[in-house]
C-alpha cells in the first residue's frame, strides 16, 4: 500500500472495523484526526486509491484526509442508529515532528525555526481532540461532521460530503483489505 494511505486511512479503518462489534456495544464516540490537507491537497481519484498515476506526497496526504473525513461520516451514516458517535477534526498546524521525512516542500514549514513561528503548540492539538473527547455528542458537536477550531469546518472540499463517494471508498475499502489478509 502507498505509505501515507496505509498509515493515515487504511490502519484507522482496519482498527476500527476489528472493533465495531464492541464499539456498538458500548455506544463508542469514534473521533478521527483529519486535515486542512484534505481541501488543500486532495483529489481523490476512487479508482486510484494508490496513486500509482500522477503521485505526489501532497495528493497523498490530502487524500488520505479526505478519505478519513468520508469514512467518519459514512461511519456515522451506517451506525449511529446503533448507538456509535463520530466526528473528524483538523487539531491545527502543530509544532510536532510531522512532515520530518517527507519529500514535499511542506517539510521546511514544519521543520524549520521560521516555518515554526506559524505553527501552534501542540499541546493546542491535544486540547481540541480533549474538548471532543468530553464533549457530548449531538450537544456539543454533531455527530459525522468534520470540525476545525470547535465548529463545523466551513470550507471543505467539495467531496467531502459526497455520499456516494464515501459509500464507495467503504465499499472498496473493504474489498482491499480483505484481497489483502486472504493473500
Amino acid at each position: 500500500f502507498e505509505v501515507t494511505l496505509q498509515v493515515n486511512y487504511l490502519a484507522p479503518y482496519l482498527l476500527t472495523r476489528l472493533l465495531l462489534p464492541a464499539l456498538i456495544e458500548s455506544r463508542a464516540r469514534v473521533i478521527q484526526t483529519a486535515s486542512v490537507s484534505a481541501r488543500l491537497f486532495a483529489n481523490l481519484d476512487i479508482d486510484d486509491l494508490q496513486l500509482e498515476s500522477n503521485y505526489s506526497p501532497n495528493r497523498a496526504y490530502g487524500n488520505s484526509k479526505l478519505a478519513d473525513i468520508l469514512f467518519t461520516r459514512e461511519l456515522d451514516r451506517r451506525y449511529r442508529d446503533s448507538g456509535v458517535s463520530t466526528v473528524s477534526f483538523h487539531p491545527g498546524n502543530l509544532a510536532t515532528g510531522f512532515g520530518r521525512n517527507t519529500t514535499s516542500w511542506m517539510k521546511y514549514m514544519f521543520q524549520t525555526p521560521l516555518g515554526k513561528l506559524f505553527l501552534k503548540p501542540a499541546d493546542e492539538g491535544g486540547d481540541a481532540l480533549t474538548w471532543m473527547v468530553q464533549g457530548e455528542p449531538a450537544v456539543d458537536w454533531q455527530p459525522g461532521e468534520y470540525y476545525e477550531d470547535r465548529v463545523p469546518a466551513l470550507k471543505q472540499h467539495p467531496e467531502a460530503s459526497n455520499r456516494e463517494l464515501a459509500q464507495r471508498l467503504w465499499d472498496d475499502t473493504d474489498l482491499l483489505l480483505r484481497h489483502w489478509l486472504t493473500a
